[in-house]
């Protein structure tokens, strides 16, 4: 039986131009993430000390859901794991949103 659906966010430590640009995301830094288990109805928090624990979660999932989550979020969370955080069943709201209109929606 598949896991459950996770809604998944995460905010980052600094932003891109501290780090040297867009190209630098990984060195973001967990600051905190969210994630809904939707079978359960549960929020859990997280932090950067909780980043394994958020990873276990990830793993436990169906399906994660995120926006942008396999570009940004799944980059800054990798370098505190060794799991292959791409290999996650994942949906990228974003990915869908772009084939849709044809361009890349800004957060804005």
């Amino acid at each position: 039986m598949p896991g459950p659906t996770i809604i998944f966010d995460l905010e980052t430590r600094k932003l891109a131009d501290e780090v040297g640009g867009w190209d630098h995301i990984a060195r973001m830094g967990l600051a905190c993430a969210v994630t809904l288990n939707m079978t359960a109805g549960e929020f859990h928090r997280y932090v950067e000390a909780d980043a394994e624990a958020l990873v276990a979660e990830l793993q436990s999932a169906g399906l994660v859901v995120g926006f942008n989550i396999k570009r940004f979020d799944y980059t800054v969370l990798q370098p505190y794991t060794g799991v292959r955080l791409a290999d996650l069943p994942t949906l990228d709201l974003l990915e869908h949103i772009h084939r849709a209109l044809g361009f890349r929606l800004p957060l804005d």
